[in-house]
């Protein structure tokens, strides 16, 4: 085949090539979809590299054939020799639906006169009739071309205010999808500055009333360590208070136990009938200091009770201020993110709202505009 020949589509293979029908492989749809009536052979094979010319040759008959593409180059469309018999033109290939597919490159030639034995005297009149035989075909020829080209204009000026109408919607279904596409990345980010916002107010709360409860347990722990040291200062107080005393009973008791003895010395007679007496006395005295020993630490023991028994009830009641002070904390601490969530999801649902109103709007604008283009 002519590596220069140009082909176009016919209206049949303009409906097969934009999806109005589907009779073709999809093998020769692509070919067909690549004539567009400005390249040639060659440059059709271009496109088509993985297409061999063997098979792009046999493609292209296949689909003149069917009448889905046309040979536009009229070098091809040429009628045969006036004055030899033409071979009847083959009949334009009809479609499926009975419609013609508008094929005009065979040319109609008319019919060579039959031959007669014309008389020699008639040669004139022969000539002149051959002559308007020939331009009666020339003018058909020429009415052919013109109708194929008008034709051909209105179908390229068709296909391209289809493409045109086709690359319009596509390029607002892209602005529309994309459009759509920032309003939900505008969202997600919103929503997850909000979420992040939420998690962070949640995180300084908990920090507040760890920090509070941190700075309560410091408190009470040095509070206990103080009045640890003043119980054990009183505790030794009282232990030197009694080593004291007893150590002055002591000297006392080995004082008097001397004179005692001392005057035993000097006066054993005298001393013989009191001893009994200072022995009882004696007795009593220790007994006397014995009980008192015995109730001073009674005393000190329910005194060392009571005041278990009170630093008891002041760490109860101090765990149950701390208890409660903390429920108290946490609660606010609660009720304050609750009232943001809250807040957060009011303006959430009003922005959306807003969005949804705003593209409501925008698609009635929209509707009306194509309506009013209609």
């Amino acid at each position: 085949m002519d590596s220069n020949i140009k082909f176009s589509k016919t209206a049949k293979g303009l409906r097969e090539a934009s999806g109005g029908s589907s009779d073709l492989p999809r093998a020769l749809r692509n070919i067909l979809k690549e004539v567009d009536g400005k390249s040639t052979f060659a440059e059709l094979q271009g496109k088509l590299p993985k297409v061999s010319e063997a098979d792009l040759n046999e493609a292209i008959t296949a689909l003149i054939d069917s009448g889905y593409i046309r040979d536009t180059n009229p070098a091809s469309q040429v009628s045969a020799p006036v004055g030899k018999p033409a071979a009847a033109p083959r009949p334009p290939p009809r479609e499926a639906d009975g419609g013609e597919d508008l094929d005009f490159t065979a040319l109609v030639t008319p019919s060579a006169p039959p031959s007669l034995p014309p008389p020699a005297a008639n040669k004139p009149a022969e000539d002149e009739a051959k002559k308007k035989a020939l331009a009666a075909a020339n003018q058909a020829a020429d009415a052919k071309l013109r109708l194929e080209a008008e034709q051909k204009s209105k179908l390229d000026a068709e296909a391209k205010t289809r493409a045109e109408a086709a690359e319009k919607a596509k390029q607002a279904a892209l602005i529309k999808a994309k459009q759509e596409a920032d309003a939900k990345s505008k969202l997600e980010l919103e929503a997850k500055a909000k979420h992040e916002a939420l998690m962070k107010a949640r995180r300084e709360a908990e920090e507040k009333i760890r920090s509070a409860a941190d700075e309560k347990a410091r408190l009470e722990a040095e509070e206990k360590a103080k009045q640890v040291a003043l119980a054990k200062a009183r505790q030794e107080a009282e232990a030197k208070m009694r080593a004291d005393a007893e150590a002055k009973a002591r000297t006392e008791a080995e004082a008097k136990s001397k004179q005692e003895a001392e005057a035993k010395a000097k006066k054993e007679a005298e001393e013989k009938a009191r001893k009994a007496a200072e022995e009882k006395v004696r007795l009593e005295a220790e007994e006397k200091a014995k009980q008192e020993a015995l109730i001073k630490a009674r005393q000190e023991a329910e005194a060392k009770s009571r005041a278990e028994a009170e630093a008891k009830v002041r760490a109860e009641a101090e765990a149950r201020a701390k208890k409660e002070a903390e429920e108290k904390a946490r609660e606010e601490a609660e009720e304050a993110i609750r009232r943001e969530a809250e807040e957060i999801a009011r303006r959430d649902a009003e922005e959306k709202s807003r969005q949804a109103a705003e593209e409501k709007a925008r698609f009635e604008a929209e509707e009306r505009a194509k309506q009013e283009a209609l």
